[in-house]
């Protein structure tokens, strides 16, 4: 990705061919997210010296940002403008190629985790459900509840671990490709359980920046789940797994 940002083509691994494939695949159907938005993050540098570039900077930056700027032939991708960012698949997609290694070996059960996105492979020795702890995006070294799984994959999306803070004021690290902004959200954290790495880091992302108002389409789809939290701390989830889980935390509720 190094290489294909610097030169604007480079000779790419199947894997990262087959990342990118994926990702322009999850974008006909969840276009909030583009991985031709490196320029725009890089602008920001959020994780880096962050600053609040001009509405000029901004403007140039969002000209190049289209997935149609990327072509790959084989193993060979050009990039004819813009900059390539996998950070809203890069964690999925490493838990996908996981499991792959898992399943080759035979493997029983493990869990598998990168932070926001992890893996629960298998099954326990004594059969048992997995028992995942939800944190509490206002105190994130405390959870608010709790949720027992089998096999899945877990992907989270929030602004509470990885916010930056210019000039007093504090951004999300997930930008609004409409308006080349950080996302102004009313949802605290999403979290989405799936059957795909790769998909429940795209979707949970995408949802995230929708906030409540699309929370209803996302909650009756049947490829996954999801548990998402807004500002005033009110709980939306998935009816499919609303019997298994549990909010530990008073200060939460589920959302009428």
């Amino acid at each position: 990705i190094y290489e294909l940002n610097k030169s604007m083509t480079a000779t790419l691994s199947d894997e990262t061919v087959e990342i990118i494939n994926k990702a322009k695949e999850l974008e006909k159907v969840y276009p909030e997210c583009d991985i031709t938005a490196g320029g725009l993050i890089n602008l920001w540098d959020p994780s880096g010296t962050p600053r609040v570039p001009s509405e000029q900077e901004i403007a140039q930056a969002l000209a190049d940002v289209d997935i149609n700027n990327l072509t790959i032939n084989g193993n060979t991708a050009t990039l004819s403008k813009g900059e390539i960012n996998l950070g809203c698949c890069a964690k999925g997609y490493a838990c996908d190629i996981i499991k792959e290694m898992l399943d080759e070996n035979n493997e029983s059960y493990a869990i598998v985790s990168f932070g926001s996105s992890s893996l629960l492979y298998g099954k326990k020795p004594r059969g048992e459900s997995f028992n995942v702890g939800i944190k509490n995006p206002l105190e994130p070294d405390e959870e608010m509840g709790t949720l027992k799984v089998n096999e899945c994959f877990i992907s989270t999306s929030g602004s509470y671990e990885r916010a930056f803070t210019v000039d007093d004021k504090e951004y999300s690290h997930i930008f609004n490709l409409k308006n080349g902004y950080p996302v102004e959200t009313d949802l605290l954290s999403v979290t989405v359980i799936g059957k795909s790495g790769i998909e429940s880091d795209f979707v949970s992302t995408c949802i995230f920046m929708n906030g409540v108002a699309g929370l209803e389409y996302y909650l009756n789809l049947q490829d996954f789940q999801v548990i998402a939290i807004d500002k005033d701390q009110n709980v939306y989830i998935s009816n499919s797994i609303k019997n298994n889980f549990k909010i530990t935390n008073d200060s939460f509720s589920f959302a009428k």
